[in-house]
């Protein structure tokens, strides 16, 4: 194989990959209505005010082709489970916090909206969330959809009336959020193996 088509072959991978990486739940998104504001809070682990300063993609396309090729042969996906590992991770700056949310700033993620009842949230816009750990499981990160009351702050007159007549969760200051760009990561690996290649290359050359 000539040399300029394996320095090719990292390169072909890199966009099949990402070109296969959106696994699409087979069912549509179905919700229950939500209760009032307080019915909502005793039953959600986290309820806060924020604003949205990133929106992250959170599509690893590699994880994501597996189950891709999983989901079409009729089998379990490894990881696809909801909205949880597919669509985006929001970094918010909080500004109120009634429960569970303890820091200024914090990850929720969700879905890519659709069939996966993410929310679309907008940067620089703000929200009341109610958010849930992943699962139920308090180790896993938090996440939103849809299905819940969260809404612009415009719009959550209701939510608000009652939550200003609580007391707020004292904040700790958090500087920074960093976010792993994991398509980055994997993009610097495939510029690893074409150096790789051509240092074999040069070195082969000079023997």
């Amino acid at each position: 194989m000539k040399s300029s088509n394996i320095l090719q072959v990292p390169v072909y991978l890199f966009v099949v990959f990402h070109l296969l990486a959106s696994p699409t739940p087979a069912k549509a998104c179905s919700c229950v209505v939500p209760g009032s504001p307080e019915e909502e809070l005793a039953r959600t682990d986290a309820v806060f005010s924020g604003k949205v300063i990133g929106v992250h993609s959170k599509n690893y396309f590699i994880i994501a082709f597996i189950d891709t090729f999983l989901i079409s042969a009729d089998q379990e996906p490894l990881v696809f489970r909801s909205d949880t590992f597919w669509g985006y991770r929001i970094i918010f700056e909080v500004i109120k916090s009634w429960k569970g949310v303890d820091t200024t700033k914090v990850t929720v993620d969700t879905g890519t909206g659709g069939g996966d009842c993410g929310y679309q949230f907008i940067e620089n816009d703000e929200y009341v969330v109610y958010a849930n750990h992943a699962y139920g499981d308090p180790k896993n990160d938090w996440a939103t959809s849809i299905c819940t009351r969260t809404s612009p702050v415009k719009e959550a007159r209701e939510d608000l009336a009652y939550f200003n007549s609580l007391p707020v969760l004292t904040l700790r200051k958090v500087p920074f959020i960093f976010v792993f760009n994991f398509d980055l990561g994997l993009a610097l690996i495939a510029l690893g193996i074409i150096l790789a290649i051509l240092f074999a290359r040069k070195t082969r050359e000079r023997k």
